[in-house]
């Protein structure tokens, strides 16, 4: 019997999997080219195109831009993908982001309460693609 992480990890290959076959309608999904274009897209103007945190609107905001790559290393090594999950998503709150009910981007990636799954997983897999590209640009902890 798989544990409940690998059902969490199967199921969000196969909402991703899903999306990536299906015809998008907003922008297309697919790749590490897709999740780096999303990324640019929402994330980049205040985390960086590095995803260290030097945006070109970082030093306009209240709150320094957390550096993106280094969850992984503040983790004992492992990418914290269901935390940054639900920072994007807006169920764990980021300071910076608003507050749950309103994240920065929540018009953008939560979808409306009469969504479609259609549009539900739409959503979500734009969301996933942040997450999977966010994994793949974490760097090594410091030797001590």
């Amino acid at each position: 019997m798989p544990s409940t992480n690998s059902t969490g990890a199967l199921i969000s290959l196969l909402v991703v999997v899903g999306l990536l076959a299906a015809p998008a309608r907003a922008e297309p999904l697919g790749g590490r080219d897709a999740s780096e274009h999303l990324y640019l897209t929402y994330c980049s103007a205040c985390h960086g195109t590095d995803g260290k945190g030097g945006g070109a609107l970082a030093k306009l905001l209240e709150v320094e831009p957390t550096d993106l790559t280094k969850f992984s290393a503040a983790n004992g090594g492992i990418f914290p993908f269901r935390s940054v999950l639900r920072a994007i998503d807006g169920r764990m709150t980021v300071r910076a982001h608003g507050d749950a009910a309103m994240p920065v981007w929540g018009k953008v990636f939560a979808p409306p309460a009469d969504a479609s799954m259609r549009e539900q997983l739409e959503a979500y897999g734009r969301m996933f693609l942040i997450t999977f590209y966010l994994e793949s640009i974490q760097e090594p902890a410091p030797s001590e």
